[in-house]
């Protein structure tokens, strides 16, 4: 499984970030130009949201369901990369 740090992720500023926590709390607070897709969207359908081309960075609150999301997404052709930590290490790091 592909991964990053939250630090390597900030350093490297990718457009393809997709916060898989709930509606309220992307809204709430997330990490810069990230974009809202609910898990079970995301994994259920993913090619309504991202495509096989491009490279993904997904994260939640503290890494367990961006790691499943990455796993399933992977093992179905496209490019994710799991963000370790999740939010909470994003907060942490700021």
């Amino acid at each position: 499984m592909r991964q990053i740090t939250i630090y390597d992720l900030l350093k490297l500023r990718p457009n393809n970030i997709i916060d898989i926590r709930s509606k309220s709390k992307y809204l709430s607070d997330h990490i810069l130009n990230a974009k809202s897709i609910d898990y079970f969207d995301l994994i259920n359908r993913p090619e309504l949201y991202i495509n096989k081309e491009e490279t993904y960075y997904i994260y939640c609150d503290s890494g367990i369901k961006s790691k499943s999301a990455t796993s399933i997404l992977n093992s179905l052709g496209y490019h994710t990369i799991h963000v370790i930590g999740g939010y909470n290490a994003y907060l942490y790091q700021s």
